[in-house]
């Protein structure tokens, strides 16, 4: 959080983009209930490397809770970012981690002039209704603030 309202502040001042990207793991919960938490703490982690190796130096990523993730674009528009995010989902999808195929639903928001709370919450909205909308998707959107 303390890195995201740094990123607000920056992109703010200079004017510039900042996108922000809501990830929650599709079905995760079945993962841990049917084969324990430290099967899924492996998953998590592989994910974490996975996002790691495809994001640029510029940006951050970090777990908010749970299996919820949240990436910062800086100095990113939407149309940047969703190439960057594409590219992040294709990966994991590609591979069995510990044996799962692994999607997501995530929400892709480019900052207008909301603080983070309220950034993240108009994310996490996104994401829940591509969670609602079959998973495995991203939804985008420039929402009005």
């Amino acid at each position: 959080m303390e890195r995201l309202r740094s990123e607000i502040n920056r992109s703010s001042h200079t004017n510039s983009s900042l996108t922000i990207m809501m990830i929650d793991i599709d079905d995760f919960r079945q993962i841990n209930n049917k084969y324990g938490h430290m099967i899924g703490d492996k998953v998590l982690k592989k994910i974490a490397l996975k996002i790691k190796d495809n994001i640029r130096k510029m940006d951050v990523a970090g777990r908010i809770g749970g299996d919820e993730m949240l990436i910062i674009f800086p100095e990113t528009d939407i149309k940047e970012a969703e190439i960057i995010s594409e590219r992040i989902i294709t990966s994991i999808r590609k591979e069995k981690i510990e044996g799962f195929r692994i999607t997501f639903s995530a929400g892709l928001y480019q900052h207008k002039s909301e603080e983070a709370k309220e950034l993240i919450a108009k994310a996490d909205k996104l994401m829940y209704k591509a969670k609602n909308n079959n998973k495995n998707k991203i939804i985008r959107r420039l929402m009005s603030s």
